[in-house]
């Protein structure tokens, strides 16, 4: 009877230690999992699909109670903390992550040394101009991701210089184009209001175009160059809010850089042209998961 006794013990502590835990969320859904780890956000969870182990997390908002395998029960509320049958409460409001997002923005390009001159080695007669991009991220943690981008800017040439510059022409005006492919890494850290700030290193390639129109006694020409093409950073940080569930509105500030050769004509002595351009921007973020 002894030993049926100390069986049945070790039998229901090993059953306890190696149950299967499970959470119930506040719509009712109950997810069987294995909790792996907790944060002031977020509680991170194993479970099976298919016969495949997929680790995931969900945000603690989302949730009314964790039912432990060993019989502890953690409820998410705004008191303390107990262990072992007893009650978890945790006061927070920060919204989860989503892996895939996409952004469009928009905004103005602002040229930091234009100059007045149209041979300065810096964009020179650069005034401020318009840009746009699209931005692809994806996280591999609600801190740490990867991301891609593609901008387009404007700026427009400032005419009364260009007329010193180009002395045969009666008025003249024009534009600098730029457009560009990058990549690199995204950080984000959020706050308890959901508000998230981001900070983003990019890398790829760059163009830079000049355009001049000339009007000459009643003529009209165009002055369309070939684009030179380089290398070139981006730096950005951003405040974003959520609006929606899959939505948020965002504020941008980045700054690009690069150093471009024009081979094929002289735009000054030599022969190369620096951009160094700050942007204001603000968009729209659209996550493309459901955990958000």
């Amino acid at each position: 009877m002894k030993k049926k006794a100390i069986t049945i013990i070790f039998l229901v502590i090993t059953v306890a230690g190696f149950a299967q835990d499970y959470i119930v969320k506040k719509d009712g859904n109950r997810i069987d999992c294995k909790v792996t780890k907790e944060d002031s956000a977020n509680v991170y969870i194993t479970m099976d699909l298919g016969g495949k182990e997929v680790n995931a997390y969900i945000n603690r908002k989302e949730i009314q109670y964790i039912k432990f395998g060993n019989t502890q029960t953690k409820s998410i509320g705004n008191t303390t903390t107990a262990t072992n049958t007893a009650t978890t409460t945790v006061n927070t409001t920060t919204r989860g992550w989503q892996r895939n997002r996409i952004s469009f923005n928009i905004g103005g390009s602002f040229p930091m040394d234009g100059s007045e001159s149209l041979t300065n080695e810096n964009m020179g007669s650069a005034k401020t101009g318009g840009k746009f991009d699209i931005s692809y991220k994806n996280f591999y943690s609600p801190t740490v991701g990867f991301g891609v981008k593609m901008y387009g800017l404007i700026n427009p040439l400032g005419n009364d210089k260009m007329d010193n510059y180009l002395f045969t022409s009666k008025s003249t005006s024009g534009n600098w184009y730029s457009w560009g492919i990058l990549g690199g890494v995204c950080l984000e850290s959020k706050t308890e209001n959901n508000t998230a700030f981001s900070f983003d290193l990019f890398t790829g390639l760059m163009s830079l175009r000049p355009e001049i129109q000339q009007s000459m006694d009643g003529q009209s020409t165009s002055l369309i160059t070939k684009a030179a093409l380089s290398s070139g950073w981006n730096f950005g940080v951003g405040i974003s809010q959520p609006i929606s569930k899959h939505c948020s509105i965002a504020l941008s500030v980045d700054y690009l850089y690069s150093n471009f050769k024009f081979n094929d004509y002289i735009i000054n002595e030599t022969e190369t042209v620096k951009m160094n351009i700050l942007n204001l921007t603000c968009g729209l973020i659209f996550g493309l998961d459901e955990n958000y």
